[in-house]
């Protein structure tokens, strides 16, 4: 498996507290760091459709591995308003 190199994204969440904001990768992910940006709200994230929800503190990141997962949806909410979210992340490159 060859890893590609980190990719940035920025985004703002949706702005309402609890509404959802979806980011949908179209290629096999490796791993993703998702880091809350904002200076009042924690940030709560989903790998799961909504199963399962972590929350990231503000001025906090979140790591994880996607490698066995493939094409990852992540589900973003916020505890308050919309805010920034920083989503670095690594594609499988080649196969599958």
């Amino acid at each position: 498996m060859k890893i590609g190199m980190p990719k940035e994204l920025n985004i703002t969440t949706k702005p309402t507290a609890g509404e959802i904001t979806t980011i949908m990768f179209k290629k096999p992910v490796y791993s993703i760091l998702i880091e809350n940006r904002s200076e009042k709200y924690a940030l709560y994230a989903s790998f799961n459709m909504g199963e399962d929800w972590v929350e990231i503190p503000c001025g906090f990141g979140f790591f994880d591995f996607f490698a066995s997962m493939g094409k990852p949806i992540i589900l973003l909410k916020s505890d308050g308003e919309s805010q920034p979210v920083r989503i670095v992340y690594r594609l499988v490159e080649g196969g599958r």
